[in-house]
């Protein structure tokens, strides 16, 4: 009686903790999806402010958790602390380079975002259990879903949203960039969401989530091809190679594949037809997705019990490989790679306006990326080391690049991080990223695991998307990267058994949890920093904008005081001031805006006015010549006289 009590309660015990276990499951998923639509919704995050705000959230969480002692909820294994101390130091350099930076503003809004992603990296692998990986996988899924859905929306109604983008960039018109701002990144968070979708239609727990996830392909292959992002199609590619090699059940997932492909094709053919949609071809297209995409889901659960029976002898999987491998080598050289190269070095030209995505996406032009790239060498060999600092890109490019083009990025994580931050910052980085990719690889060949493929084929998507554009800036379109490297390298990637431990369990201590909670404060307020001070950059446009030039002087003094080292806020006072008639308040102002961004040619362009209106004619021809020396190719110059 006694031994049947006892059983029934450790079988209760058993019930219970497994509900915990799925309460605690789909909060995970639930938040994760939460903060990745939230990002896109944000513009991406691309604005300092959002940075900050979505950093200062993350290190408040990550404090409470440890204050709480709910975190960290395992001990963290040793490719966690490798790769998440590189990120980290990463993260500090970056805030180190204001001492050399000409721009501290920019330099400090790097650091924030390189803090944003810490704490993404920090927060996922202090809040993970054990064998974990699939939960937070689910949640990065359904927040890429969303953004999808969001996307799609934009084309099947045409009016649900105005995209300002197309407003101010004529060569956006009919390219896909809501919700996140821009249509690169975009394309690549869709292209992190086809190497998940690949997973689940591969490797899902029931039959209907492997359909359901195969007719769900069609809806990202749809948006890469309205994005007319040739990134996002290298990205997606690459993220599914991997996701074949580390997959245990490759049969069952290129058949998932090749069952999507079919309808993926005729919806794309389709939205090729219609191009720039109006609100009749905008509901069509949506009625031959959604037709599609139940089609292929019908299909995929009709073969799933084939599929789970089907197998490929390993002679013949090999004999694809190789005839898959020819027919590659065939392509490259048929494509004639001597002539494409030439035109990716090619100056940009304009594409055909007819059907442009299909016309974009089968052009070799790099879009400029090669002068990007090249001109981020040329600053690196001026100061190989430590790099001109962070957020130095801009001002670099604007005096020295080959072409007059406003662009704020080199289009590449790795050649803009070898810019501003030289050989220190790009060794930390690719530790970051490299300490991901082999902690993944070590893990799978410990035991085959589907959600460690899929991981692993998220890292290596963002990657190479990473490496060709500037998706890094976007935390919409990164931050999955990131959550991906955690998983690869946290408790959250090990296997669910006890016996699968990487070293013993330690627990942390008093003094451990003091130190980490008040770093994690410490980070909280260098994000806040920049929140407030953005918060009050905004209240001060919005005052000018409606006259109300002393609550717009004391909004932008308020940002001074808040960031002292940014040269916007005096900038902005300046400008209000100006407008007021308080000529020297806004020569002073000018002063301080120079002395933390002396390489920003608008703020020179700003002091010659000034100093024009006072008078002080030797002063201002000496502000006028720096402004051009700092931008000489601007048209602005060329409607001036020599005299200001």
């Amino acid at each position: 009686m006694i031994a049947r009590l006892a059983q029934g309660a450790a079988q209760y015990r058993n019930r219970s903790a497994d509900r915990g276990q799925l309460g605690v499951g789909v909060v995970v998923a639930s938040a994760t999806a939460i903060v990745i639509a939230g990002m896109a919704l944000a513009a991406g995050g691309y604005s300092a402010g959002a940075a900050a705000g979505f950093g200062a959230g993350l290190w408040w969480l990550a404090f409470a958790l440890v204050a709480l002692s709910l975190a960290p909820a395992e001990a963290i294994p040793r490719w966690a602390l490798l790769a998440g101390g590189a990120l980290f130091a990463f993260a500090v350099f970056t805030f180190v380079s204001l001492g050399w930076a000409a721009d501290d503003g920019a330099a400090y809004r790097a650091a924030v975002l390189a803090f944003l992603y810490t704490g993404v990296f920090a927060l996922v692998v202090i809040a993970s259990r054990r064998g974990s990986i699939r939960c937070w996988l689910y949640g990065l899924t359904l927040g890429l879903a969303a953004v999808c859905l969001l996307a799609l929306v934009t084309r099947w109604f045409p009016g649900f949203h105005h995209d300002d983008v197309t407003s101010s960039l004529p060569d956006a018109k009919g390219r896909l960039s809501y919700p996140i701002g821009y249509w690169n990144a975009l394309g690549c968070a869709l292209a992190l969401l086809v190497a998940l979708l690949g997973w689940l239609s591969g490797s899902g727990r029931s039959a209907l989530v492997r359909a359901a996830a195969t007719g769900a392909l069609v809806l990202p292959a749809l948006g890469i091809f309205l994005t007319s992002s040739r990134g996002a199609v290298i990205a997606g590619v690459v993220g599914l190679l991997v996701l074949l090699a580390a997959a245990e059940k490759r049969t069952r997932l290129v058949a998932s594949l090749a069952i999507a492909a079919p309808g993926s094709a005729a919806v794309i053919v389709v939205a090729d037809s219609f191009g720039t949609t109006s609100h009749s071809e905008g509901f069509v297209l949506f009625l031959v997705t959604a037709g599609c995409a139940v089609l292929v889901a019908v299909v995929r659960r009709m073969a799933d019990a084939g599929l789970e029976r089907a197998s490929v002898p390993r002679g013949a999987g090999r004999a694809a490989v190789a005839v898959a491998l020819v027919v590659v080598a065939i392509g490259a050289i048929a494509a004639k790679p001597g002539e494409r190269w030439d035109h990716f070095k090619a100056l940009p030209a304009p594409i055909a306006s007819g059907g442009f995505a299909a016309n974009h996406l089968a052009s070799g032009s790099g879009s400029g990326r090669y002068q990007f790239w090249t001109a981020a060498i040329d600053a690196f060999k001026t100061e190989p080391l430590h790099g001109i600092g962070a957020g130095g890109y801009e001002a670099w490019w604007t005096e020295h690049g080959e072409f007059s083009y406003s662009v704020k990025n080199a289009h590449s994580l790795f050649f803009e991080v070898l810019a501003e931050l030289g050989l220190i910052g790009l060794v930390l980085i690719f530790v970051f990223f490299g300490s991901a990719a082999i902690a993944g690889v070590v893990r799978l060949r410990a035991g085959p695991r589907p959600e460690l493929g899929a991981a692993l084929a998220v890292l290596a998507a963002g990657t190479v998307s990473a490496a060709i554009d500037w998706t890094w800036q976007l935390p919409a379109a990164f931050a999955g990267v990131v959550i991906a490297a955690a998983l690869l390298t946290g408790s959250a990637g090990l296997p669910g058994a006890p016996e699968a431990v990487e070293e013993p369990e330690r627990r942390t201590g008093l003094p451990w949890r003091i130190a980490a909670g008040l770093g994690c404060l410490v980070l909280t307020a260098v994000c806040g920093l920049q929140l407030l001070s953005s918060l009050e950059l905004d209240r001060s446009q919005r005052e000018t904008r409606s006259g109300n030039l002393a609550e717009a002087a004391d909004a932008a003094r308020q940002a001074s005081a808040i960031e002292p080292w940014s040269g916007a806020a005096y900038l902005q006072l300046a400008l209000v001031q100006e407008r007021a008639g308080d000529l020297n308040g806004a020569i002073h102002s000018i002063d301080q805006a120079t002395a933390h961004d002396e390489q920003d040619w608008s703020v020179w362009l700003t002091r010659a006015r000034l100093l024009a209106q006072r008078g002080d004619t030797a002063a201002a021809r000496a502000a006028l010549a720096r402004a051009r020396r700092l931008n000489p190719r601007s048209q602005v110059f060329t409607s001036l006289s020599n005299t200001p």
